[in-house]
């Protein structure tokens, strides 16, 4: 069991109840709190507005982790760096961890380290490739293909996606964690529109 309670930050109709939160806060100004949520349902429905509503937090020890809306929010020109900015400055978490994963492929899920990058498990693995489907070098773009043990119910085990990514190197983090780590530079050009696990207007 990860966390001992859960409440949810959003009513039926996507209100912000931050009162849930900042009442949690100030009565356990010293224990940590996970948020959850996909990244571009936090940036509207909470960061924002947090934001229009001038309500700021102090700082506190608040775990934000985000995946998946990147689509929407490139078009806002909003970035990893911008994301955890506008967090801290109206949250005062400053612990924010991107993941990146698939819900088409199951055990696929990828956790940024604190250097940035994000990286395989003992139970996954990337590789990037060419347009001809070639292997990539370390530090070269190409389409992502993702590897893991877990699904055995249907063929999710192995999928090339129509996202960029580039492998940065293995083994050797600066972070401390093992495994191959990467970034990810978000859908190849003229790629189909496609929905993923956030898909509320």
């Amino acid at each position: 069991q990860l966390v001992r309670k859960s409440v949810f930050l959003l009513d039926e109709k996507f209100n912000l109840k931050i009162d849930k939160l900042t009442k949690f806060i100030k009565q356990n100004p010293s224990e940590q709190f996970i948020i959850f949520g996909f990244t571009s349902s936090l940036w509207t429905h909470l960061i924002q507005k947090m934001q229009t509503n001038k309500i700021k937090l102090s700082k506190n020890k608040g775990i934000l982790i985000h995946g998946g809306g990147w689509k929407k929010l490139s078009d806002l020109k909003v970035d990893n760096s911008l994301f955890k900015k506008n967090v801290f400055d109206v949250s005062g978490i400053n612990n924010v961890i991107n993941y990146y994963g698939m819900v088409e492929q199951t055990g696929s899920i990828f956790l940024e380290c604190s250097m940035g990058y994000l990286h395989t498990s003992n139970f996954s693995d990337i590789i990037i490739r060419r347009n001809d489907f070639s292997t990539c070098n370390f530090n070269e773009i190409g389409l992502v293909q993702l590897i893991s043990l877990l699904p055995t119910s249907y063929p999710g085990h192995n999928i090339i996606s129509e996202d960029l990514g580039e492998i940065i190197g293995i083994d050797d983090c600066k972070c401390g964690n093992f495994g191959k780590y990467f970034v990810i530079h978000g859908r190849a050009e003229r790629a189909e529109i496609r929905g993923c696990s956030d898909t509320v207007e």
